[in-house]
């Protein structure tokens, strides 16, 4: 959850176990789900969060290299994805 429920902006996610991820916003007069499908697998079983120093919904996927990111007032359905390219790992 993004903020209170109260609050017009205020926006739920939904992660569930496999390729679906889902949003709405209930602070709206008409708050409806909006339903993602989530392509690559090692999302599958990730959790959702929500970064307020960016304001958008991510997930981390699995083995830690890659995060998808949603800013819902840009990009609700495809996700912006960042790889990370370790030179050294920790011990």
């Amino acid at each position: 959850m993004s903020s209170s429920p109260e609050d017009e902006d205020c926006v739920v996610a939904v992660k569930f176990l496999g390729p679906q991820l889902r949003f709405c916003r209930p602070g709206q007069s008409i708050s409806e789900w909006t339903n993602i499908r989530i392509e690559n697998p090692c999302f599958y079983s990730s959790r959702v969060m929500f970064s307020k120093k960016d304001g958008m919904f991510r997930i981390p996927g699995s083995g830690g290299h890659l995060i998808g990111s949603w800013d819902l007032c840009k990009h609700v359905t495809k996700p912006t994805l960042r790889r990370f390219r370790y030179k050294t790992f920790p011990s």
